[in-house]
Order: structure tokens, then C-alpha cells, then sequence
């Protein structure tokens, strides 16, 4: 069955809404630039009412290994997203789970990391995160990439022994065909579930029938 993490969580009612309908993974951004950043305090608050199923995963871009070694211990994280140029090195040896997100230009064609980076990778992270990036932007861009001209690439990652986790633009309408096309692990929504840039209950629901199969109304 592919998992499914809804990042970008902050609130409780939407954090609520994802474990409703039945998310494995709540994700929560801490890069300061992003819109959907969030303080410590409020990670806190929110993770404390959530229940022992629910995975929570902080989000991090270029952070110093020492403020995000902070962070899970202040918020409960379970894993963490490294979304930026981090280097395997600084992270070996860690004791939390690790995503590594590599990204891929929206609409301009495939060009992900090279085998030598995914090499760099192995044994320290756990999963590989595929999202769609623009410039001067780290993630939650909301544009699909090519999975089409993916094939080689995701099968470098597969050979590396990395679980795949989708991202980059899934809504509802199309996370189905992302499944069929690339066969990941998990995948990760953001503005797809979104309107407005709120999170949205129903869009929410909608996103994760559509991942378990099932179409609208059933």
C-alpha cells in the first residue's frame, strides 16, 4: 500500500483532518522562508494531541544539524526532510530517520541527482524524496515534473536501495497516474490539498481516496 505524508500542516483541526482521513505522515516546515512555516511551540502543540501512529516529519533546508537534533527532541519528530544542499557527511550517524529530497525542474525536463550523490547518500538516508523545484524555492512549488522521462533515474534510485517518495505538484486528479507511472514508496502532498493556501478537509479526503483507489463518493 503507498503511504501517504501531508506536509505543510499548521494547525491542529488540519493536522486532525489528515489523521481522519487516514495520512501516515504529518510533515511540518521549518525553513523560515517558506509560507508554511512554522514555529517549535506550535509543532509542539500540535504533535502532543496527535496519536502514536501518526508519523511526524520536520522539514529542514540547510539547517545545522545541531537545530534540527533540537527540534526533534523539543517537537516529538519521528524523521526528518533535508530539503536543501545538505551534505551526506554531516548527517552520518544520526539518530532519527532521514529524507533526502532531490529535485527536479517543473515542465523543463528530468535532471536528478547523479549516482555518485545517491552513493553519497546510502546509509544514511532512509528514503529519497523526488519534488519539482523553481528558482530560489526549496519544495512546495506545486508543479508536476516529467515522470514520463523519469524511467533511468528512478531506476538508479531503486538500485540504490532507496524507497521512492513522490512529490512536485500531486493534487487529487492526477496522484493515481503518479502512482501507476513511477511505483513509489509513499507520496507527499502540499498544495494540492489546498485552497487558497489553507488546507482543505474535503480536498484532503478526496486526495487520499484517490491514493487507496477509490474514486469520488465511494
Amino acid at each position: 500500500m503507498v503511504r501517504v505524508k501531508i506536509c505543510g500542516i499548521r494547525s491542529r483541526e488540519e493536522a486532525a483532518w489528515a489523521v481522519e482521513a487516514g495520512a501516515d505522515a504529518l510533515g511540518f516546515v521549518f525553513h523560515p522562508s517558506s509560507r508554511r512555516h512554522i514555529d517549535e511551540e506550535s509543532v509542539r502543540r500540535i504533535t502532543s494531541a496527535l496519536p502514536a501512529f501518526a508519523a511526524r516529519v520536520g522539514v529542514f533546508v540547510n539547517t545545522p544539524r545541531e537545530e534540527i537534533e533540537r527540534a526533534v527532541r523539543r517537537c516529538g519528530l519521528t524523521a526528518v526532510q533535508l530539503h536543501g544542499q545538505e551534505r551526506a557527511e554531516a548527517f552520518r550517524g544520526a539518530g532519527f530517520p532521514i529524507i533526502k529530497a532531490l529535485q527536479v525542474p517543473g515542465n523543463t525536463g528530468v535532471s536528478l541527482a547523479s549516482e555518485r550523490e545517491l552513493k553519497e547518500w546510502q546509509g544514511v538516508a532512509q528514503a529519497i524524496l523526488l519534488d519539482s523545484t523553481h528558482l530560489g524555492q526549496f519544495g512546495g512549488t506545486g508543479t508536476a515534473w516529467s515522470w514520463q522521462e523519469a524511467g533511468e533515474r528512478l531506476r538508479q534510485i531503486a538500485d540504490a536501495g532507496f524507497p521512492l517518495i513522490l512529490a512536485g505538484g500531486l493534487t487529487p486528479e492526477n496522484v493515481r497516474r503518479g502512482i501507476e507511472e513511477t511505483r513509489p514508496y509513499a507520496v507527499d502532498v502540499s498544495s494540492g490539498v489546498e485552497k487558497e493556501g489553507v488546507k482543505d478537509r474535503d480536498l484532503i479526503r478526496e486526495f487520499m481516496r484517490r491514493v487507496r483507489g477509490k474514486q469520488c463518493g465511494e
